[in-house]
């Protein structure tokens, strides 16, 4: 594919994944964009009269199908997105609710948009956290991606279940009971810690890779969890060799779409 392609469907939010090759990113395009194949996956549902556009992101996503769920979602989801599977091709569709709820904004569709756009990657460490860079309270910006993992979420509830079932059980109530939910909400928390620290030092380091830095906010949402962490670790010199030796369609979307500056070579001793 040529570099004009890339940019392309760059812009238009068709994102290639880290073991995509062309073949198989074109074909995902053009399962993307078929009227046929995304009626016999959502049938009659009405669709939302919405598309998505951030230019933070730099994404004009009309190819999302949006539908409006007759039925309540669950109660802690406003929104949420599918991912179905055609002939291995992964197809990505939002739900939202039948009427918009009081907080719903278009920030939590932009949050969404990202998880779809992002439905060739496989990583998982970090894409509740990219996602949620779209919410602009810093407080759920930063503690909304504690549960990375349905299980993470499963343990934290079956663990605060546990004081209730003591004092059923013993007929007596013990601060101990308590030590489950407060260690794996210690651990949830550390661990939230450690990723928002890697992701930032990525994105601090990725800018001054960049011929414009604001373009890391763009790419932040383009990266897999190894790139994260490798480019979080790296020095401006393995940085820079980390992203030239990189020979995924992934890579080369990015950099078609946001160059990186000329580093002479003293800068790169540094």
């Amino acid at each position: 594919m040529t570099p004009e392609e890339l940019k392309k469907y760059n812009k238009l939010g068709f994102l290639a994944g880290p073991t995509e090759n062309s073949i198989d990113f074109i074909q995902r395009i053009k399962a993307s964009t078929d009227p046929n194949l995304l009626e016999s996956l959502i049938g009659n549902k009405k669709r939302a009269q919405k598309s998505i556009t951030s230019q933070k992101w730099d994404i004009t996503a009309q190819w999302i199908p949006i539908i409006r769920k007759s039925r309540t979602i669950f109660i802690w989801e406003i929104a949420r997105t599918l991912v179905y599977e055609a002939n291995k091709i992964k197809l990505p569709i939002i739900e939202i609710p039948r009427k918009d709820p009081i907080q719903f904004k278009d920030e939590i569709l932009t949050h969404e948009m990202i998880h779809a756009v992002r439905c060739a990657f496989t990583s998982s460490k970090y894409e509740e956290m990219i996602a949620y860079q779209a919410l602009s309270n810093p407080i759920r910006r930063y503690f909304g991606p504690l549960f990375s993992t349905p299980l993470d979420s499963v343990i934290f509830v079956l663990s605060s279940f546990i004081p209730l079932l003591f004092s059923l059980i013993f007929d007596s109530f013990s601060p101990a009971s308590f030590s489950p939910i407060f260690l794996w909400s210690s651990y949830l928390i550390y661990q939230l810690f450690r990723k928002n620290k890697a992701f930032l030092l990525c994105k601090k380091n990725l800018s001054q890779l960049l011929q414009n830095p604001k373009d890391v906010e763009a790419i932040s949402i383009r990266l897999s969890d190894l790139d994260i962490d490798t480019l979080a670790r790296a020095s401006i010199n393995d940085g820079l060799q980390y992203i030239q030796s990189q020979k995924s369609l992934q890579w080369k979307q990015i950099l078609s779409s946001y160059p990186l500056k000329n580093i002479d070579a003293s800068f790169r001793n540094n």
